[in-house]
């Protein structure tokens, strides 16, 4: 079992960027020198518009500054990994996840990312 926080971002170049802060936690279990894992999270993104926006209030426009939307982001995963060769204590993993945002619109978006990275000792 493990767990722990996690802060994810992007920046989509003159539309948007994207903040994610989430609790994660799964199991793992190693069989053979292959790591296989389970991981599920939960947290909230925030999505801010890159560029202006404007309301328009008691007939005047108004810029709004960080126009964006909040969410609720939960996540689910899946991952292998193994050893990197002569550093067995460094682990290297490949986590495909799949997360939704709710709210999006009057529905949800799904989201699909590739985690790739390198996990220290355990």
């Amino acid at each position: 079992m493990f767990g722990g926080p996690k802060l994810a971002g992007y920046l989509h170049p003159d539309s948007h960027a994207r903040l994610l802060g989430q609790l994660e936690g799964g199991a793992r279990l190693t069989i053979r020198g292959v790591d296989a894992e389970v991981v599920l999270g939960g947290g909230v993104t925030w999505m801010v518009r890159a560029a202006p926006t404007y309301i328009l209030t008691s007939g005047e426009l108004q810029r709004q500054r960080l126009a964006g939307q909040w969410g609720w982001m939960p996540s689910a995963a899946v991952g292998l990994g193994s050893g990197l060769p002569r550093r067995d204590h460094l682990r290297w993993f490949l986590r495909p996840t799949l997360l939704l945002q709710i709210p999006y619109n009057s529905s949800l978006a799904p989201f699909a990312v590739l985690e790739i990275g390198i996990r220290g000792p355990r």
